[in-house]
């Protein structure tokens, strides 16, 4: 999120302190992938601040970048749908993975992916003696828990966001947005708010209230801008019933 809202190209210090954090979350909670997710953002934020941003202007970077919430999407739910025992190289992804695309695979087996979602209790590390049941792959935890219908709109609510990055040549967000949607493969906090900001910028880039937009970042702004909006609205509502 930092590297996202900062002004301007980012300085030794910030680059240090968000090192030093990554190392300090590592070393308390042996977190290996999103230790080597960081240092792949701040190479890729370093290499296109300090030495070069023409990979924005490559034809198939772009499109790839546009898709590539649904692209992860299809990748990830395709290979946990197609993982078996007896093949020499699912074991050992799954093993890396530590069992993400078996238990994945597993749940799908016993849920299935509905339409519009469906009922399901989760059975994670803090449940008691019940047997582990969780789906980190966001994509599929999406599918197979609010169903496809929900998982399509999250895609195209995010590769909307995607393609406005482009549009305006936003490097940062569309860094972001590309390790976002990695980290979704293996991790499920896509669709959890409380975990992805990014969330709000679906809600931000389709809101639209005269030339005002809401700065999610900034909570006075969104307050206003909100309020005015409700204003307006509450007008308008008066003006249609006096009539």
């Amino acid at each position: 999120m930092y590297i996202f809202i900062k002004k301007g190209k980012m300085k030794v210090l910030p680059y240090v302190a968000i090192i030093l954090i990554n190392v300090f979350f590592y070393l308390t909670t042996d977190t290996k992938t999103i230790f080597a997710m960081v240092f792949l953002v701040l190479g890729a934020v370093f290499f296109t601040e300090r030495i070069s941003s023409k990979w924005m202007e490559c034809a198939w970077i772009r499109k790839f970048l546009h898709y590539v919430f649904f692209i992860f999407g299809f990748v990830s739910i395709e290979a946990i749908l197609a993982f078996r025992w007896g093949s020499w190289i699912f074991p050992k992804i799954n093993s890396i993975m530590t069992n993400r695309l078996s238990l994945g695979q597993q749940a799908y087996d016993q849920y299935g992916i509905s339409i519009l979602g469906q009922m399901i209790t989760w059975n994670t590390e803090f449940d008691g003696s019940d047997p582990y049941m969780y789906v980190d792959c966001a994509y599929m935890n999406v599918a197979i828990n609010y169903g496809i219908v929900i998982l399509v709109l999250l895609c195209a609510g995010f590769t909307y966001v995607m393609g406005r990055a482009l549009k305006e040549k936003n490097a940062m967000l569309l860094i972001c947005g590309f390790f976002l949607a990695g980290h979704s493969i293996s991790d499920p906090q896509l669709y959890m708010a409380w975990y992805n900001p990014f969330l709000l910028l679906i809600g931000a880039y389709f809101y639209k209230a005269g030339e005002e937009s809401v700065v999610f970042w900034k909570v006075k702004d969104t307050y206003r801008t909100l309020k005015k909006a409700l204003v307006l609205w509450k007008r308008k509502r008066k003006q249609c019933n006096d009539k």
